[in-house]
């Protein structure tokens, strides 16, 4: 009997962890504007695209201002540097990973 009770107890605590575990996971998962996509919009975007930095594109500074136009930025970044509509303009391609944040953020519900 007392084996069944340690068991049991073992069992649930074990439950307990992995559901507080993936929780976590769950949480961290979801991209947000300002931690994850900020400092890039403003390190590859800008300035033409960052109006406090003389932009006089469309901005994309704000959560507001790119999410409205989350379609294009995605299609155009993961354009190839040799393509009409290329993005950045004045630089590389996009790391695999940055891109994905975007598309990860779109699919997230694009949170602030």
């Amino acid at each position: 009997m007392k084996k069944f009770f340690i068991a049991a107890a073992l069992g649930t605590v074990a439950v307990v962890f992995s559901y507080c575990s993936s929780s976590k996971k769950a949480a961290s998962s979801k991209v947000s504007f300002e931690k994850d996509l900020l400092a890039i919009v403003n390190t590859k975007c800008g300035p033409c695209h960052i109006p406090s930095k003389g932009g006089k594109k469309d901005a994309l500074d704000t959560q507001e201002a790119l999410s409205k136009e989350i379609d294009d930025v995605i299609r155009r970044i993961k354009l190839e540097p040799n393509q009409r509509g290329f993005m950045p303009v004045r630089g590389e391609k996009l790391p695999a990973a940055e891109i994905a944040l975007f598309e990860k953020w779109k699919e997230t519900g694009m949170s602030k």
